[in-house]
């Protein structure tokens, strides 16, 4: 049980909605061509997060990439939602803040739970489906 409850938060964090839609996010703070660049660029720190998460993970142990990684996600959604309420042209913000939301995913969420989920549960494909069926999800639903 406890497996597919990080697979719902970690699908339900909000990072597949910006990944899939990171360009019409961006093209919201900048012309096209720059919007393209910001997406290139948030999958590239992905990528180079994700693996410095891996020699993070031996270092500082799951507990507190888990805690440092969901602190950063949780700041970063709830800051991005407050600047975007209050403050009209805080786009570049926002920006930051998705890139932000980013690091703490790949800090985390992303590669952190998949260790948890493989050692506590004999079946990782039940997992990976639940996974898999809430990426779909969230694609058909953000819109």
């Amino acid at each position: 049980m406890l497996g597919f409850v990080i697979a719902v938060a970690n699908q339900l964090s909000g990072i597949n909605a910006i990944i899939f839609y990171a360009r019409q996010l961006f093209e919201q703070v900048a012309d096209s061509k720059t919007a393209l660049e910001y997406t290139f660029y948030l999958g590239l720190l992905q990528v180079a997060v994700t693996f410095l998460s891996g020699f993070l993970l031996n270092r500082y142990g799951r507990r507190t990439l888990m805690l440092l990684g969901s602190s950063i996600v949780v700041f970063s959604l709830l800051s991005a939602f407050l600047c975007e309420s209050l403050l009209p042209d805080s786009h570049s913000l926002v920006s930051a803040l998705i890139f932000l939301h980013l690091v703490g995913f790949s800090l985390s969420l992303g590669p952190v739970s998949m260790v948890y989920v493989a050692e506590i549960m004999e079946n990782i494909s039940l997992v990976v489906v639940v996974v898999w069926v809430l990426t779909i999800t969230v694609s058909l639903v953000s819109r």
